[in-house]
């Protein structure tokens, strides 16, 4: 099934996007059918067939956007929530540089409206001259499947400049990256556990991370202790986070 972020959706041109609100009569099973299709969101599938796409049938909108991390011949596809903070960000990419032992790291958006077949490619503006294009084969992406998108790109665009990333290995990190979108910034864990400390006038200093800390931010703490193994608490996870 296909997956869309709410953005991307309603960035699509209305012409091209809308609500199923016609009862259908050449449906002998339309009672029992009708449920998966009324109200809801449709859109075209933008691939050049005509197919209309229906919401919960054969694509879902998600609150998530999906990334593609890589550096020379390692790729992870991962899903960050819109909200993420930026110090986040710089974690996941942190992680998986270290990982695959690369002296940097690459992170683009994964747009289902920047995709031809089983090809994602990425764009930029490269003057007025033309764009700057990028093309992923991902382990599974025929050597096929490149040269058709490149061919419509190159027919369809004015291409400045074309680049094909091809990667050996697409690790699987999407736990780890769950782990540190828990992680509240380096500095606020910091105030947070220099402020408590202050305030501990009697009895220890995580009895008053409740007044130190907002309901998100403890919620945030829990998360990450839901992710650690063995006899742990709520302090430890706090402290993991420094």
């Amino acid at each position: 099934m296909k997956r869309i972020t709410l953005r991307e959706y309603n960035a699509i041109h209305p012409d091209f996007r809308g609500i199923w609100t016609t009862e259908r009569t050449d449906d002998p099973n339309w009672e029992a059918n009708r449920l998966h299709y009324m109200g809801k969101r449709t859109m075209m599938a933008g691939d050049g067939s005509c197919a209309l796409l229906i919401e919960g049938l054969s694509f879902e909108i998600t609150e998530y956007r999906r990334y593609l991390l890589f550096s020379e011949r390692d790729a992870a596809i991962v899903e960050i929530p819109h909200n993420t903070h930026s110090d986040n960000y710089g974690m996941i990419q942190d992680y998986f540089t270290k990982l695959v032992k690369a002296e940097y790291c690459n992170m683009r958006h994964l747009d289902e409206q920047e995709k031809i077949q089983d090809v994602y490619y990425h764009w930029e503006l490269a003057g007025s001259a033309g764009a700057s294009f990028e093309l992923y084969q991902l382990p599974g992406v025929s050597n096929e499947s490149i040269e058709a998108a490149e061919h419509k790109i190159r027919r369809d665009q004015d291409v400045v400049r074309l680049r094909i990333c091809k990667f050996k290995t697409l690790h699987s990190i999407q736990p780890k990256v769950n782990e540190l979108l828990c992680y509240l910034p380096s500095d606020r864990v910091k105030e947070i556990i220099e402020t408590a400390r202050a305030s501990a006038t009697h009895g220890p200093w995580s009895d008053q991370l409740n007044l130190v800390m907002t309901a998100e931010e403890r919620q945030s703490v829990k998360d990450l202790w839901n992710t650690m193994p063995g006899n742990t608490c709520f302090v430890d996870a706090l402290l993991r986070m420094q």
